[in-house]
């Protein structure tokens, strides 16, 4: 169960060697690979012992091991077998009177029955779990994981400002649900400004923006049942993860998208990360701009879509003397800039021709 624990991404804690968790077992105990992981079990609440003793040299019986497994699996979680198992119908459980007077024993022998992780109708509670059937009934509870868990794909820097945090599941649209999702600033990172939230439409990717800039690294936490998925009793698994802004602080950025309105005679071109505007003031750069695979160079007057404050990941150049016929296409190339930068005052990098998207 410690080995499944540590492979999920739990710790064996630091000070597994020197503080003593089960009375009948002590640190210098002569299995070390036992005492860390029974000091990994017992903080995390899977086995809580008997008078506060583990009795690992006792055998367990079936109805123990489904408490057992239902506390494992809301540590790892965030969320109970029993709980998971709320909405389902009770399937047929023959000798559930045969289990020891214990409600929490019953409703997680249930839970295992009616989530397929037991496969009998005599479950034959009382009687001593071997080896091989601990490993089927893990096997089972975590093929339940696998198919249920709520958890995150990923968590990244985008920009020098924002973070990504990719989950596998859609999750609850609420501020309150998306700021339970925590940046902590790690030694010598500087403390977030402001954090803005912002949860894509399907559910999955949620951006977090910082108002100023990320500087160093970040740790990227969620705890157990603390961020809410879409449906009922679903909480995104236990997350932690130290998130780099140097490779991200380190590169240019550079145009990685443009559109050109016909009506308004705008070319909206956007970056890969948030730049400066210059104090609202209008910068001139050279772009060379194809028609037809045709060039034509001159500079165009950028002027700067702002959105809040004065920086954004979008500028707008006008070209109100540009005339695009039905058949035309375009594309863009950056070919020097002297005055726009990013937060981090890098030069916005020159790119290969970008095609350019024509709307009416």
């Amino acid at each position: 169960m410690g080995r499944w624990l540590e492979e999920q991404g739990k710790e064996i804690p630091q000070d597994w060697d020197t503080v003593q968790r089960f009375k009948d077992l002590p640190v210098d105990f002569a299995d070390e690979e036992l005492v860390k992981y029974a000091a990994l079990v017992k903080d995390h609440g899977v086995f809580l012992g008997s008078d506060n003793k583990l009795m690992h040299m006792n055998n367990m019986d079936r109805s123990q091991m489904a408490l057992t497994l239902n506390r494992a699996y809301e540590a790892m979680f965030g969320v109970s077998l029993i709980e998971l198992a709320e909405e389902i119908d009770d399937v047929t459980v023959v000798d559930m009177d045969e289990v020891y007077n214990d409600n929490n024993r019953r409703e997680a022998v249930q839970a295992l029955r009616d989530l397929g992780i037991s496969v009998v109708e005599n479950f034959r509670p009382n009687e001593t779990v071997t080896r091989g059937q601990f490993a089927s009934f893990l096997y089972r509870t975590i093929q339940v994981s696998e198919q249920d868990e709520l958890k995150v794909v990923s968590a990244t820097a985008t920009t020098a400002s924002t973070i990504e945090v990719i989950f596998n599941e859609p999750i609850n649209n609420t501020q309150e649900n998306l700021q339970q999702v925590k940046v902590i600033a790690k030694e010598d990172a500087t403390t977030p400004d402001s954090l803005t939230f912002t949860l894509s439409e399907d559910g999955k990717t949620l951006t977090i923006t910082n108002q100023t800039l990320f500087n160093g690294d970040y740790e990227i936490v969620i705890e157990p049942k603390k961020v809410k998925g879409t449906k009922e009793n679903q909480f995104v698994s236990e997350f932690k993860k130290t998130v780099k802004f140097e490779e991200i602080t380190n590169e240019a950025p550079t145009v990685i998208s443009a559109k050109f309105n016909k009506t308004t005679k705008e070319l909206e071109m956007t970056y890969s990360e948030e730049i400066k505007l210059l104090n609202g003031e209008n910068a001139k750069n050279d772009f060379e701009v194809l028609i037809n695979g045709k060039s034509l160079t001159t500079p165009l007057e950028i002027d700067a879509n702002k959105g809040e404050g004065e920086k954004a990941a979008k500028v707008i150049i006008k070209l109100e003397d540009f005339t695009i016929e039905a058949d035309d296409t375009i594309s863009i190339q950056l070919l020097n800039t002297t005055d726009i930068k990013d937060l981090k005052d890098k030069t916005i990098e020159a790119t290969e021709a970008i095609p350019v998207e024509i709307v009416e």
